[in-house]
């Protein structure tokens, strides 16, 4: 099963017939999720594939996966029986990019998002909203993108799950 997931995530990275400059990213920070619930403080790991399609060389389209979890996971504690909420889930979305000059750039995106709602230990609900990011950066060689923004997604169904990330994001592309 994995062997079969690893060839779906690269697979694209090799079809130059049908995506121009493939790349693959991660992003990692801090901010605050809610789901019925107040909100709570947490980091957030993102990686994602992105490509351009053959229709347009502007948009950048990027599925990736999203992890989020209360803050104090990290700090270093007896773990027994404690519970750390947490969302994840899996997001579609088609991005643009604005050079300034040869290396400043501005980024926006919008997308689809579906989210895992774990904020309560006996409750699991997938949501389905509208993901949107913004970020600014700096492109430090022909492949390599380092930029810091905005990561915002919420859901409409269920328990309408939100989080907003402050984030610093880099970019390699093929």
């Amino acid at each position: 099963m994995k062997k079969i997931v690893l060839i779906f995530l690269f697979v694209p990275l090799y079809l130059n017939a049908q995506f121009m400059n493939p790349s693959i990213g991660a992003s990692v920070g801090i901010g605050e999720m809610k789901g019925n619930s107040p909100s709570l403080s947490v980091y957030s790991l993102n990686g994602y594939i992105g490509f351009y399609a053959w229709f347009s060389a502007d948009i950048e389209f990027r599925g990736g996966f999203f992890y989020a979890q209360k803050i104090e996971n990290l700090i270093p504690e007896n773990r027994t029986g404690k519970f750390y909420p947490f969302i994840k889930g899996y997001y579609l979305s088609a991005n643009i990019s604005q050079f300034f000059n040869d290396t400043f750039f501005l980024e926006e995106g919008v997308g689809l998002i579906t989210i895992n709602d774990r904020i309560y230990n006996d409750r699991t609900s997938w949501d389905i909203g509208v993901k949107a990011h913004i970020a600014a950066g700096f492109r430090l060689k022909q492949n390599l993108r380092i930029s810091g923004g905005i990561d915002f997604a919420s859901t409409v169904t269920n328990t309408s799950a939100s989080y907003l990330i402050y984030m610093v994001q880099t970019q390699f592309y093929f």
